[in-house]
């Protein structure tokens, strides 16, 4: 399979996922394969999905056969590998409603974390 093919059929997984996390009250993204660096030149990765907003969220790359692998932040470290879509959803909801809930206490400190949490995952806008 061509370098062509094979971006475009991880990025069909990542859309997959994307789907999955529409709706869900979260901020994210799906990162191009290909990027300029610094010094003009073009390089290409991985596409990959992350959490936005979120201090050291995992970067989920479709593996191009049904399942997810899970990177570092910064993309150097394999956290997991043949996640479903289903456990790499709520990895990404979990990265993110925790951020979000600690974002929240240090606003406004007399909030307990596991009240934050349920509200997040139920969904605070009565969605």
């Amino acid at each position: 399979m061509n370098a062509d093919k094979l971006e475009q059929k991880m990025l069909e997984g990542l859309e997959k996922l994307a789907c999955q996390l529409r709706g869900k009250e979260i901020n994210f993204a799906i990162y191009s394969a290909r990027f300029r660096t610094k010094d003009g030149r073009m390089a290409s990765d991985v596409p990959f999905l992350a959490a936005a907003n979120t201090l050291g969220s995992s970067q989920i790359v479709y593996d191009g056969h049904g399942h997810y692998d899970v990177w570092s932040s910064d993309g150097r470290k394999m956290v997991s590998s043949n996640m479903s879509c289903e456990q790499a959803t709520e990895l990404v909801l979990n990265e993110y409603y925790t951020a979000k809930a600690v974002r929240v206490m240090q606003r406004e400190p007399h909030h307990k974390f596991d009240v934050l949490m349920d509200t997040l995952i139920k969904g605070y806008q009565n969605k």
